[in-house]
């Protein structure tokens, strides 16, 4: 049994463990060309939401994403209503504001050549990607990452972008968290070309992310930084 029983949707609902909050969050039009300088929608309903979401926890973590059939930017817009949702907590000696921890990719911003070189064929489909297989898709993350960078310390924000390599799935494979010394994973920073591989399973993405939450003092991940991840 890969949940346990006690760990069923309805049973963590149930005791409070889990907290379901309805609500929406901004999205673009289908084709909209974007900046980080692109203000969005956002209704004074779905900010309320948000900030009804996060207020009380220590961190955020966001693994927002492009359906790539409908193509409507979904990163940025959300990022943007995240953040300033997030902005909103400490005004007038309110909630503390949590630590937001965002997943992205490589082959964007700053890691477009750490993208090529993980990828292979001398750098043609990290080339082929970015550039015209999922551009819409990266469009929306990179507009997302360059408004977190131009934006997070006006803010008092503290945002870390956490980027994935291609995401793999092994079959019949199971990790076990409660193994706190057996990483998984690697982190690098974007300038590194040579320790890059083309794949990181999923799970391993979510140990990355568990382990930012508990590193205490911001000592192995940093504050307001980006980590490139690989498998180990």
């Amino acid at each position: 049994e890969v949940i346990p029983d006690q760990f069923s949707y309805d049973k963590v609902v149930g005791t409070g463990q889990l907290v379901v909050i309805k609500g929406s969050l901004p999205t673009g039009g289908k084709g909209e060309k974007i900046d980080s300088n692109t203000n969005f929608t956002v209704t004074d309903d779905q900010i309320n939401t948000l900030k009804e979401l996060i207020g009380g926890a220590t961190h955020v973590m966001s693994f927002l994403g492009m359906d790539p059939n409908n193509k409507l930017p979904v990163c940025f817009p959300g990022i943007q209503a995240l953040m300033r949702a997030t902005s909103d907590l400490g005004d007038g000696g309110g909630d503390l504001k949590p630590k937001i921890v965002i997943m992205s990719s490589i082959v964007l911003s700053d890691s477009y050549a750490q993208g090529k070189a993980a990828w292979g064929c001398c750098g043609g489909v990290g080339w082929l990607m970015r550039k015209k297989i999922l551009r819409d898709c990266f469009d929306d993350m990179e507009g997302a990452e360059q408004y977190g960078f131009e934006n997070r310390e006006k803010m008092g924000l503290d945002v870390t972008f956490l980027r994935a390599t291609v995401l793999a799935d092994k079959k019949d494979y199971y990790l076990d968290y409660s193994n706190v010394d057996a990483k998984k994973y690697y982190i690098v920073k974007s300038d590194e070309l040579k320790r890059v591989k083309m794949n990181i399973d999923r799970q391993h993405v979510v140990q990355c992310f568990v382990d930012a939450v508990a590193d205490k003092g911001s000592q192995h991940f940093g504050s307001n930084c980006e980590w490139s991840l690989f498998d180990a």
